[in-house]
């Protein structure tokens, strides 16, 4: 499931789209799209939960992919204190070190569909599976729905 916030435009010939990208297997990408391609940097998070910071260049190539981190207080940490051996004997101990962001809720199974998300993503329109036929809205203006995802 693709959900574009807004447009961009980088020049005539081009169109950067940002988005959301919901996977079948629970991985959740947010970004930027030009000629569905993935360009610049993406925060994505996969079936477990884990945060990623994925990073692709203009053609659409991944450059890296780091696992998300946040700065934290260092428990070692002592005000003039140094590192008494290995190879950091004599540097300072810093205040603070980085730390794996908390993890994303796990993406749960779709009874109907198997297809795995989470629930923020969750709406009418969300299951890969239709059961049901289109049915046309009653302003006959062209507009419809499924039946089996109408009745949610």
């Amino acid at each position: 499931m693709l959900s574009f916030s807004n447009f961009l435009a980088c020049c005539p010939s081009c169109v950067i789209s940002q988005g959301t990208y919901v996977t079948a297997k629970g991985s959740e990408l947010k970004g930027s799209w030009n000629e569905n391609k993935r360009i610049g940097e993406f925060k994505t998070v996969d079936a477990k939960g884990t945060r990623w910071t994925e990073k692709y260049s203009f053609e659409g190539v991944r450059k890296s992919r780091t696992k998300d981190r946040v700065e934290a207080p260092n428990p070692d940490f002592v005000e003039g204190a140094t590192y008494p051996e290995g190879e950091k004997a004599g540097q300072p101990i810093p205040k603070t070190i980085k730390v794996l962001v908390e993890a994303d809720e796990i993406a749960r199974k779709c009874w109907n569909c198997n297809g795995l998300s989470r629930d923020r993503n969750n709406h009418a329109w969300a299951c890969r599976t239709h059961k049901g036929r289109w049915a046309e809205d009653r302003d006959y203006r062209g507009s419809g729905y499924v039946w089996c995802c109408f009745w949610h």
